[in-house]
């Protein structure tokens, strides 16, 4: 049977969900913050203010998408504009324009991370709980962006072997808040601004007011003496140790002499514990700090064939927690969901391929996606609330199927406005429980 194609006189949207993200910036009255502290920036009386600038790129970033052509498409939607609280929808040009001016502005910056801390200040950090204590945790990692075949500024040769930048991001808690971040040429390594980077982080902790024990978790790549100087008298941390030169039949002699040991299976043992005679870098000046090992030695494959030598697998990590070394390793391999967190960053928004030619600008652009990832993470974490599942939050990529592109009916009238979502709409309910949560 054919079906026939009409058009209704009604308008239509497909991006109801947007209401709880203007709800939110309602709420921290970013609208308000940005007037009061760069609207005054505006060179012309009628140039579209500073706030309609930035809330509509954010708009754009919580649909998933970078592209300054795609803001065309809503400059006469009102549903967008008021969902949002924007006077007027700038055009792509002027998108782009403004972009490329504010980003060369400082104060910029500082309170776009201003209104990410108030953001946080809303939303419930869970908690870490571990023997004796509550933690924070605080994930940090370098995660290179792909934009090869560009000409951009300072796109470079990455360690994934393609051309593109290399941020550093930091997720706070378990619900993976994005607490900080920075745009950096492809070709830094991971220590590169790392020490100042850190301090930036602990500094934020404390403009949020935390009182709990933050727990730094960073990888092989920030093994550095400078790094572990910085943050050890201020917060607990778990840093894997790059075993570069070192020879691991030694540490595995050692594991069997003073660790306890586990069969995994025939021919395969795990030794967990500690060393506490080692300095990093061999910095005399640095006291001794612990080092926990985790080592397995297989002498039978699992095809039940007896190796000529054992196969050694070697991993320790430098710490200052009070705690046994399993709970130290158990919590750095959950250090490893914050590779979900960067997919949900660059795939799900679709932030890896970033706008502009100009670095400033994509700096810019990756502050802004940060504001809307946890715009987005709020919402993830909360609906999972409403569904009553055994998750912790759902993806950001769940979160814009299922509730920001939400088909909904807009009604304006002289009185009200009004959001129709459609009878079969699932998560209308939650829709409109996270809308009144958000108030």
């Amino acid at each position: 049977m054919s079906i026939k194609i009409g058009q209704s006189s009604e308008k239509i949207n497909s991006n109801g969900g947007l209401i709880l993200v203007g709800r939110q910036l309602n709420k921290i009255k970013f609208s308000r913050h940005i007037k009061k502290s760069l609207n005054k920036l505006n060179k012309r009386s009628d140039a579209i203010l500073i706030s309609d600038i930035l809330l509509s790129y954010i708009g754009l970033l919580c649909m998933g998408s970078t592209a300054f052509e795609d803001i065309e498409e809503y400059r006469t939607n009102l549903a967008f504009k008021h969902m949002l609280g924007i006077k007027k929808v700038p055009s792509s040009e002027t998108l782009r324009q403004r972009l490329d001016e504010l980003a060369l502005l400082p104060e910029v910056f500082e309170v776009l991370l201003e209104m990410n801390l108030l953001l946080i200040k809303e939303a419930v950090l869970r908690k870490t709980a571990v023997t004796g204590m509550n933690l924070i945790v605080l994930d940090i990692d370098a995660s290179p962006m792909d934009n090869s075949g560009t000409s951009k500024e300072k796109v470079s040769y990455t360690y994934k072997n393609f051309m593109g930048y290399c941020p550093v991001f930091a997720y706070i808690s378990e619900n993976g808040y994005m607490l900080n971040c920075k745009l950096r040429p492809g070709k830094d390594h991971s220590m590169e601004g790392a020490v100042d980077f850190i301090n930036k982080c602990i500094e934020i902790t404390d403009r949020l007011g935390i009182t709990d024990k933050i727990l730094f978790r960073l990888d092989s790549g920030y093994d550095a003496a400078d790094l572990i100087e910085a943050i050890n008298d201020r917060c607990y941390y778990i840093i894997k140790r790059n075993i570069r030169q070192e020879i691991k039949e030694y540490w595995l002699d050692h594991a069997k002499s003073h660790c306890s040991w586990t069969k995994i299976r025939e021919g395969k043992i795990r030794y967990t514990g500690f060393v506490e005679h080692i300095k990093p870098a061999n910095r005399k000046d640095i006291e001794n700090i612990n080092v926990v090992i985790e080592a397995f030695e297989t002498t039978i494959n699992r095809e039940g064939q007896h190796l000529l030598l054992p196969d050694i697998k070697l991993n320790t990590f430098w710490t200052n927690l009070p705690l046994e070394p399993e709970e130290v390793i158990e919590l750095y391999h959950s250090h490893g969901t914050s590779e979900q967190f960067h997919s949900e960053v660059k795939t799900d928004m679709d932030v890896e391929r970033l706008p502009s030619g100009k670095f400033v600008t994509n700096s810019l652009v990756l502050q802004l996606a940060q504001t809307a990832y946890n715009l987005l993470r709020r919402i993830s974490i909360d609906v999972v609330e409403f569904e009553k599942v055994k998750v912790s939050r759902r993806r950001i990529r769940t979160v814009l199927f299922k509730i920001i592109y939400s088909a909904c009916k807009y009604i304006s009238t002289g009185n009200y406005y009004e959001l129709k979502f459609g009878i079969d709409n699932k998560y209308y309910k939650a829709i409109k429980i996270l809308y009144a949560k958000y108030a």
